[in-house]
């Protein structure tokens, strides 16, 4: 019957186990200096990894200022105000003046002017 344990030993301990074990055979026991040498304790520390200066996340999350037109949700608020007053016909004539079937397919660059054709749509209404 082979029993198997587990032993969690600290190096001082496994050293001196280690040195009975191998007393009779003292051209194969190695040197407690050279074990003690690779101990965690007397390893080098190393030096904190130099920081990479760039943007943060909550930089990328940022919207730029680039780009101070108007966004696809203000846009939304326009053109459901304009199908509310029951000018659905008129928004998708928008829409199709901008190549596109519906809001979501009009191409970024064309915001503003759409945004304006909204807003003089909105006005009427």
């Amino acid at each position: 019957m082979n029993i198997q344990m587990t032993l969690t030993v600290s190096q001082s301990t496994a050293l001196k186990i280690a040195s009975l074990l191998l007393a009779d055979n003292s051209a194969l026991a190695p040197e407690p200096k050279t074990l003690l040498a690779t101990s965690p304790q007397t390893q080098p520390k190393h030096e904190a990894e130099p920081t990479v200066s760039g943007p943060t996340i909550a930089d990328l999350r940022r919207p730029t200022t680039a780009s101070s037109g108007p966004t696809i949700t203000d846009l939304r608020s326009l053109a459901t105000a304009v199908s509310r007053a029951g000018k659905q016909g008129l928004l998708k004539e928008l829409f199709a003046k901008y190549n596109a079937d519906r809001l979501s397919n009009v191409n970024e660059r064309d915001y503003a002017n759409l945004y304006t054709d909204l807003k003089e749509v909105s006005v009427d209404a």
